[in-house]
C-alpha cells in the first residue's frame, strides 16, 4: 500500500512539473508574440493557482511614479485587477529588499496582520518580488484559505520561477514599447530631414524661378499686364510664408512634445501601460490657448477620471474626449463597464472633480453610457456603462 501511495505521489509530482513546463513555454511564446503584457501576466496568475494550490493569485507592478497597481489576478473575487495596492509595511520591504515573504495564518501572533487587512489576505500567503537586473518591478502574491497549510520551500521555489518569468516578460514589454517610441522619433527625424532637404529646397527653387521669369519679362509686357506681375509677386510671397511654416514644423518635429495635447497623450499612454483598459483618445480644438487656471486642471481631472474607470468600472475600455472651443473646455470619459451606483457617485473622487469644476464656474455630470450596451444581445446582459462629463466655461 505504501508503494502504491509513493507511486501516486511521484506521478502527481511529475504531472505538476509537466504542467509547469508547459505553462512556462506558453508564457515565453506569448511574450515573444508581442500581444501585450496582460495575456502573459494572466497566464502566470492562473499557473500560480494551479501549481501552488492557491485560492487567489495576483501580479502587481510598480509605475515610474512609485505607485503599485494590480495588473492581473486569478481566483478570489476577481476585483483586484486595475486596483492600486498600498505599498507600505511588508509590501514595501519586499519591493525594497527584493526577497520573498511567507505569511503563516496559523501563528497566533502574526506580525503582518496589517498587510493581511490591507490586501484582504485571510489565510497563508506568499509574496515574491519581480526582480530585474537592477530593480524590483513588482510583486507576485498567492494566498490560501485559512485552514490550509502555509507555503513550503518547494512552493516558494516555483513561485520564484514564475516571478522571474513575469520579470522577463515585463522587461521585454518595456523594451518593445521603448523600441516603438524610438521608431516614432526616428520617423519624425526622417520626415524633418525630407522636409528640409527636399520640400523646402524645391519651394525655394520655384520661388527663385518665378522671380527670374518676372525679371526677364520685357517692361512693356509688365506694363501691359500689371496683374500678372502682382500675381507672381503674391505667389512668391506665399511660397516664402509656406517655407517659414515648414521650418517651424521641422523645429517642432525635432523637439519633445511639451504641449498640453502632448501631456494628455502621455497620460493616456501611462494608463494604457499600467492598466487593462483600452482607452481611445479624441482631442478637438486648440488646448494651447486655454487659460492657465483651466489648463492646470486638465491633467489632474483626466487622471482622476481614468483612475475611476480602472478601479471601479469593471470595464474593458473607454472613449476619452477632450474638446476646447471659444466657450468651454469639455472632458468626457465614457466606459463600457457595469455602471455607477449611488454610493460611488458620492465618493471622494467625484466630489473632488466637482469641486475643481465649481471653482472655475463649471459642472460635473454623470450619466449612463451607450458604450456599455454595445455587443449585448439580451436585456439581462446589457451593461449601462458610465459617462462622466467635466465642463468649465472659457468666457
Amino acid at each position: 500500500l505504501s508503494d502504491i501511495s509513493e507511486r501516486v505521489a511521484i506521478e502527481t509530482e511529475r504531472d505538476r512539473r509537466e504542467r509547469l513546463l508547459t505553462a512556462l513555454a506558453e508564457v515565453r511564446r506569448l511574450a515573444l508574440a508581442e500581444l501585450g503584457i496582460e495575456p502573459v501576466l494572466d497566464l502566470i496568475s492562473q499557473t500560480v493557482l494551479d501549481q501552488l494550490d492557491a485560492d487567489e493569485a495576483f501580479v502587481a507592478t510598480t509605475t515610474a511614479g512609485g505607485d503599485v497597481w494590480c495588473r492581473s489576478a486569478a481566483g478570489g473575487n476577481g476585483q483586484r485587477t486595475g486596483q492600486p495596492i498600498r505599498h507600505e509595511g511588508l509590501i514595501a520591504e519586499v519591493l525594497v529588499r527584493g526577497s520573498a515573504a511567507v505569511l503563516d495564518a496559523s501563528r497566533p501572533t502574526d506580525p503582518h496582520h496589517e498587510v493581511r487587512r490591507e490586501l484582504d489576505l485571510v489565510g497563508p500567503s506568499l509574496l515574491v518580488p519581480l526582480l530585474a537586473s537592477d530593480e524590483v518591478l513588482g510583486v507576485l502574491v498567492a494566498t490560501r484559505p485559512p485552514d490550509h497549510e502555509p507555503f513550503g520551500g518547494s512552493e516558494v521555489a516555483v513561485a520564484t520561477t514564475l516571478a522571474a518569468e513575469s520579470s522577463v516578460a515585463l522587461v521585454f514589454d518595456r523594451v518593445r514599447r521603448e523600441r516603438h517610441y524610438l521608431s516614432v522619433v526616428e520617423d519624425r527625424e526622417r520626415i524633418a530631414r525630407d522636409l528640409h532637404d527636399l520640400v523646402i529646397q524645391r519651394l525655394f527653387a520655384t520661388g527663385m524661378s518665378l522671380e527670374g521669369a518676372l525679371g526677364s519679362t520685357p517692361p512693356s509686357s509688365n506694363e501691359a499686364n500689371p496683374r500678372l506681375a502682382e500675381r507672381v509677386a503674391a505667389a512668391v510671397g506665399d511660397l516664402d510664408e509656406t517655407i517659414s511654416v515648414i521650418r517651424r514644423s521641422i523645429f517642432h518635429l525635432t523637439q519633445p512634445d511639451q504641449t498640453s495635447a502632448g501631456a494628455v497623450e502621455r497620460l493616456i499612454d501611462r494608463h494604457r501601460a499600467i492598466g487593462r483598459n483600452e482607452f481611445e483618445l479624441r482631442i478637438e480644438g486648440d488646448l494651447e490657448t486655454l487659460p492657465p487656471a483651466v489648463s492646470g486642471q486638465l491633467i489632474p481631472v483626466l487622471n482622476e477620471l481614468l483612475s475611476n474607470v480602472e478601479r471601479h468600472a469593471n470595464a474593458t475600455g473607454a472613449l476619452v474626449s477632450v474638446r476646447a472651443d471659444q466657450s468651454a473646455l469639455r472632458i468626457e470619459v465614457a466606459d463600457d463597464g457595469d455602471g455607477i451606483s449611488s454610493e460611488q457617485q458620492t465618493g471622494f473622487g467625484l466630489r473632488n472633480l466637482l469641486a475643481r469644476a465649481e471653482l472655475l464656474g463649471g459642472s460635473l455630470v454623470v450619466d449612463p453610457s451607450d458604450l456599455g450596451a454595445e455587443g449585448s444581445d439580451t436585456s439581462s446582459e446589457r451593461r449601462t456603462g458610465t459617462m462622466v462629463r467635466w465642463q468649465v466655461p472659457l468666457t
